[in-house]
């Protein structure tokens, strides 16, 4: 679990941290520098879930070894499918 202190807010504990995968982490289907670094640092005290509609086909590629759970949404209504997840 991740402790952060927000001033005018208190403390936040992360447990679960959801990110979706195309235009975030990563652009044209690929990871972006630095981030499967990243991932693997925050791994260590958070559950991380990376969200897909998997556009590009090659998500389970990009993610191979990552420490973290790919959830791969079906089409349509993604907003809604991510809004849910969460």
């Amino acid at each position: 679990m991740i402790q952060i202190q927000l001033p005018g807010f208190g403390l936040v504990q992360v447990e679960h941290l959801v990110l979706d995968f195309n235009g975030t982490i990563a652009c044209d289907g690929a990871l972006s520098d630095g981030v499967r670094q990243l991932l693997d640092v925050l791994s260590r005290d958070t559950e991380i879930h990376l969200l897909t509609a998997d556009t590009h086909g090659n998500a389970a590629i990009a993610c191979a070894g990552l420490p973290c759970r790919l959830v791969v949404l079906p089409e349509g209504d993604q907003d809604v499918a991510k809004r849910d997840y969460v």
